[in-house]
């Protein structure tokens, strides 16, 4: 095989999950998504899977000394990724049940949750489009969403923005890690649902 995936973080543009590559050989590639682990042959992950582009504190832990990287290692390794906004334990459940509270009381057309139980995530359709996509962790609730819904100072405050190359609409991440990011978070909502009604009204492609 010509490329080495392994560790890489790739995004599924079948089904909207992400995952991470665990291992592979001359004829398959294993993706570790959640409790899941699926086999892939290479033409099915060319197809199907886009790499992830790696965040800037990634890309500066290659020039850290060897000691630090270990620790920061042995830290992923027991579920605390400091690369993460992290909460206190439980506050990602009470996010995730308050974000799907305020989404119903803010929607007035058509609306459809999807909850995946094995990957932890809520797919949040509105008039038939995907508006949020959610995951939910013990310490931290990550939501996506449209940047093009999304006003200029909300914007500025995702966590973090795919380009367009991710090849899926929801490219603004943000984490939410305590009660008082509340009112972002409903300022996000907003932006979203107005943006799919907005559409739906004015029959607009994206």
């Amino acid at each position: 095989m010509k490329q080495n995936y392994v560790n890489l973080e790739v995004f599924n543009k079948r089904n909207g999950t992400i995952g991470t590559v665990v291992g592979q050989d001359e004829t398959i590639i294993l993706i570790k998504s959640g409790d899941i682990i699926k086999a892939v042959t290479e033409n099915t992950f060319l197809r199907w899977y886009t790499i992830v582009p790696q965040d800037k504190p990634v890309e500066k832990e290659t020039i850290k000394e060897p000691e630090k990287e270990e620790k920061k290692e042995k830290k992923k390794t027991d579920g605390k990724d400091k690369s993460l906004p992290a909460g206190a334990p439980g506050v990602g459940e009470e996010l995730r049940d308050k974000f799907l509270s305020l989404v119903k009381e803010q929607a007035n057309q058509d609306l459809d949750i999807t909850y995946d139980e094995k990957n932890h995530r809520d797919i949040v359709k509105y008039n038939g489009r995907n508006v949020f996509e959610c995951t939910t962790a013990k310490r931290r609730f990550n939501v996506l969403c449209h940047p093009k819904s999304l006003t200029p100072d909300n914007l500025k405050r995702a966590d973090k923005v795919f380009p367009k190359e991710w090849g899926w609409s929801l490219r603004a991440k943000f984490v939410f890690t305590d009660i008082t990011q509340i009112p972002l978070m409903k300022t996000i909502i907003v932006d979203g649902l107005f943006y799919r009604q907005k559409e739906e009204e004015n029959n607009d492609a994206e």
